[in-house]
C-alpha cells in the first residue's frame, strides 16, 4: 500500500498513544491540594525575601510574558562632515 496524502490521513487517524494517565478525578484531588497549600502560607510570616521570591513566582503565572523586541530603526540621512589636517594643522582639501 504505497504512503499518500489519503493514506497518510488516516494513518493520523489511528493513534497509538494510549489513554491519559491522570483521570479527572486525580487532577481536582491535585487542585484541592494545591489551594489547600497555597491558603496555608502564612504570608505575615515570610521574611521579605522570601515574600520577594514568592511575588516572583505568583507573577510568572499571573502576568503576560512578552517578547524582547527591538526598537525599529530609522534610516534617516546623517550627514559627515570629513575634514584632513596635515601635520602643521592646516586644513587640507
Amino acid at each position: 500500500m504505497p504512503f499518500n496524502s489519503d493514506t497518510a490521513r488516516e494513518a493520523g487517524k489511528k493513534s497509538k498513544r494510549g489513554k491519559a494517565r491522570l483521570g479527572q478525578e486525580l487532577k481536582e484531588r491535585l487542585e484541592q491540594l494545591s489551594n489547600e497549600l497555597i491558603e496555608s502560607i502564612k504570608i505575615e510570616e515570610l521574611s521579605s525575601s522570601d515574600r520577594v521570591r514568592l511575588l516572583g513566582i505568583v507573577c510568572s503565572y499571573i502576568l503576560p510574558k512578552y517578547k524582547a523586541t527591538t526598537a525599529p530603526i530609522k534610516d534617516e540621512p546623517q550627514e559627515f562632515v570629513i575634514q584632513i589636517i596635515d601635520s602643521n594643522g592646516k586644513e587640507r582639501s
